[in-house]
């Protein structure tokens, strides 16, 4: 766990602890030097890169929804034109048939 003596070129991590035996005239002190340096926090790297990417998924997801919404949309507003446009001429028809029918009826 600890290392061997280390030059001042490399230094390795270290750790200072100060040391209490009862005597208030001395002061303690012990350096621990470690012989690796400690592994990178993956839990804390790996943790909010994962919600940021489930965000953006979400983000990504909510805002495919809503373009397909509106496409749907301006869709259902063209088949409504096209349907009141084929309506008219229908009644046209219709209403010009009535007329004829009536004056075909008279004598």
């Amino acid at each position: 766990m600890y290392g061997s003596e280390v030059s001042l070129a490399n230094p390795s991590p270290s750790h200072i602890c100060m040391l209490d035996f009862g005597d208030p005239f001395r002061k303690h002190h012990m350096v621990c030097r470690y012989r690796n340096k400690p592994q990178l926090p993956w839990s804390a790297i790996s943790l909010p890169s994962g919600v940021f990417v489930i965000c953006m998924l979400v983000g990504y997801i909510v805002g495919a929804a809503w373009s397909h919404y509106d496409n749907v949309k301006e869709d259902c507003r063209k088949m409504e034109e096209l349907k009141n446009r084929q309506r008219q001429p229908m009644l046209l028809n219709l209403s010009s048939l009535q007329l004829f029918l009536m004056r075909s009826e008279r004598p």
